[in-house]
């Protein structure tokens, strides 16, 4: 029997995704049972490898933490979690050797992706304002979202028109909404990224899968969808919303991680690869107003060009937008500094 290659197996990893659970299923097992597949997916592939018993490391802890959470020790949960995320980071000052795909640390130059996937973020709001997060003093109406600590003001942004309508469960009345364009400044910040990014290491060894399989289990832990039960307009607490909210609080930590944000599939989806989200935690806290670090992200550069924008757009009504190609979004558009 052959032996699959990375590139086999990246596949097979990246179909499974968004993680669905069996009717019945606990989540507990539900996760249980995708790591270990992961583990009969993988082991062949890397005996010895340093990396990869770090990853397994954090498998097998996974369960534990879970335990932790359910019994009430939500500290204890998180610090286990953070241990094990300190330990795949591993970010120092000077260089990044960590084993998580971390955009603008020393690979960035080789990813096999458009530099825009990294720039464009686009907002749908109710609201008649293209400010970035919720202002500090409404704190109250920032909730528990898959990559938002409840309380915690966060930028949220969609690479397509079509991702953000689907994230906010938007109805058929345009009219009701407006949609601005977000120019991330993403050059200068370290970034998270649960895309499982494809990275090339040199033009003889072609793609390179390392950096997507050793980030997976952590993706999908954070790509389960809601249950029945969770997805209750009633329901008071939402468990897959577990660790995308302890990385949000870890990146939150300025004192902990120089990485600022995290991008991230959309579960809304089952073609994943073309839906991705951003979030960006305020990394700042006072009684009114909004994080001056997250402003700073959007809010710098040159006036709008053809095909290129700096800083935020004034909100328009998502109803004048004739259609979601984000060219045609981009032209119609008044952008103001």
């Amino acid at each position: 029997m052959n032996m699959k290659t990375k590139e086999e197996i990246y596949q097979q990893l990246l179909v499974k995704l968004p993680i669905e659970r069996k009717n019945g299923q606990s989540l507990i097992n539900c996760i249980d049972e995708f790591l270990q597949d992961y583990k009969n997916l993988t082991s062949s592939l890397y005996t010895d490898n340093e990396d990869y018993a770090k990853v397994i490391s954090f498998c097998d802890d996974v369960h534990e933490i879970f335990e932790l959470y359910w019994q009430g020790f939500t500290h204890k949960a998180y610090l286990l979690f953070e241990k094990h995320i300190n330990n795949l980071l591993s970010v120092d000052e000077s260089r990044y050797t960590g084993i998580l795909p971390i955009y603008n640390r020393n690979y960035d130059a080789i990813y096999l992706t458009d530099t825009d996937d990294f720039r464009y973020f686009y907002r749908i709001s109710d609201r008649d304002n293209s400010f970035p997060h919720i202002p500090f003093e409404f704190r109250e109406f920032a909730g528990s979202q898959r990559f938002t600590v409840p309380g915690l003001p966060c930028f949220y942004g969609g690479n397509t028109i079509e991702t953000c309508l689907k994230e906010i469960g938007a109805t058929a009345e345009f009219d009701n909404y407006f949609v601005s364009c977000f120019d991330f400044s993403y050059t200068q910040e370290s970034l998270l990224d649960l895309t499982l990014p494809k990275i090339t290491v040199d033009e003889k060894e072609g793609v390179y899968f390392d950096k997507a399989i050793f980030s997976w289990p952590l993706v999908a832990i954070c790509m389960i969808r809601r249950s029945g039960n969770s997805a209750n307009e009633k329901a008071k607490f939402i468990p897959e919303y577990i660790f995308p909210q302890f990385i949000l609080e870890h990146l939150s930590k300025k004192n902990k991680t120089q990485i600022k944000a995290v991008r991230y599939f959309s579960t809304k989806f089952d073609d994943v690869t073309g839906h991705i989200n951003i979030a960006i935690p305020a990394r700042e806290f006072k009684d009114k107003g909004h994080c001056e670090y997250l402003l700073s992200l959007f809010n710098e550069g040159q006036r709008l060009s053809t095909k290129a924008i700096s800083g935020y757009s004034k909100p328009v009504k998502l109803s004048s937008i004739c259609t979601f190609d984000d060219e045609v979004l981009k032209k119609n558009i008044e952008y103001y500094y």
